[in-house]
């Protein structure tokens, strides 16, 4: 659960949860702070909505035959300053995946970003942000 690194304590939050999971969905949420959870869905509704089939793009960047592009693409690191810092794409922006939330405006809007980590793990939950 990363609630706490892209979740503000005051706001609603809804989740996707099944029945038999929220219990503790909702004990755990509490026990870090985050006390105002107003509804949820299990994640079999979202299998007929508009979301149902929605994926993002995954490249591997050491597959990448070409030199990144960064007049096309913004690269954002997510990793932490002390990672980015031993080694980081040419051009890349750095804001870590725990900072995102806060951020999320210095992220240009006009060309397609690539986020990246070490492990794909932190540039997924950065890229559902």
């Amino acid at each position: 659960m990363i609630v706490g690194s892209y979740v503000d304590p005051t706001t609603d939050i809804y989740l996707i949860v099944d029945e038999a999971e929220l219990d503790e969905t909702v004990r755990t949420l509490v026990r870090i702070g985050y006390d105002r959870v107003a509804g949820f869905t299990p994640p079999s509704t979202l299998v007929e909505s508009e979301l149902a089939g929605a994926s993002t793009p995954w490249i591997d960047f050491e597959a990448l035959d070409v030199e990144l592009d960064t007049a096309r693409y913004t690269i954002l690191d997510v990793r932490g300053a002390a990672e980015f810092e031993t080694g980081h794409v040419p051009g890349a922006v750095n804001i870590a995946h725990t900072r995102l939330a806060a951020r999320i405006d210095e992220v240009p809007k006009d060309k397609p970003v690539l986020a990246y980590c070490r492990s794909g793990n932190r540039a997924a939950a950065a890229v559902a942000l």
